[in-house]
């Protein structure tokens, strides 16, 4: 299969290594370099880290301008394939991949749409949490999904709870594609009812008891 990959963070390093070690990745688009810590200096995306040690062509980009979108036609992808990119998608590259663009988002969809599921499920005490593969639609993570997956959320930091979800994510990826290719993948629409919405976490959220380990990492 002929894929598109779109992402910034290092949560979405293990979907596109994954990715790349059975599929074609044609193209990695990711943001540009930007000052990443508290030094001055510029560094690149962990994306495009990973993208050039695995010898694919990157492109970088904060928006969708003409370039852009001549360089993903130019990629004839069969899907496009998104993971913490940052970019909001136009409706003319939603539809550019003959079977979409599907995402990989880091909870048990419908609860948790939005900028920081992992953060939210941690501050909300949840049991489990988990990741989704869903289409890319018009709304903030509100597209139908095809595959999810969970694991449990208590005892383990933020930054290994996004560890473990940026692996598990890549591994149902990888498993979902073949079910899109053949037309047998089951897509299930979220449940209005039973949606949370996961907002970005300010200061004033984390009121944190250091001896709360998943909580005191976020500080």
């Amino acid at each position: 299969m002929r894929v598109v990959f779109m992402g910034t963070p290092s949560f979405a390093v293990p979907s596109l290594r994954k990715l790349a070690a059975v599929h074609d990745v044609a193209l990695v688009l990711t943001r540009p370099d930007a000052v990443r810590s508290r030094g001055k200096k510029l560094e690149p995306s962990p994306v495009k880290e990973a993208a050039l040690d695995l010898g694919l062509e990157v492109l970088e980009a904060n928006r969708m301008t003409p370039e852009v979108l001549d360089a993903l036609r130019a990629a004839h992808a069969d899907v496009f394939c998104v993971a913490a990119y940052g970019c909001i998608l136009p409706d003319e590259v939603l539809t550019m991949a003959p079977l979409g663009c599907v995402n990989v988002h880091a909870s048990l969809l419908p609860r948790w749409r939005g900028a920081a599921p992992i953060q939210r499920s941690i501050l909300e005490g949840d049991a489990r949490t988990g990741v989704s593969i869903m289409r890319i639609g018009h709304g903030v993570d509100t597209g139908a999904y095809c595959a999810q997956a969970s694991c449990g959320v208590g005892g383990k930091t933020a930054d290994e709870l996004t560890a473990e979800l940026a692996e598990l994510g890549g591994d149902l990826l990888v498993e979902a594609l073949p079910s899109l290719m053949d037309g047998t993948a089951i897509w299930t629409e979220q449940d209005e009812s039973l949606v949370t919405h996961a907002a970005k976490v300010s200061k004033a959220d984390m009121r944190l008891d250091p001896a709360d380990a998943a909580l005191a990492s976020e500080r």
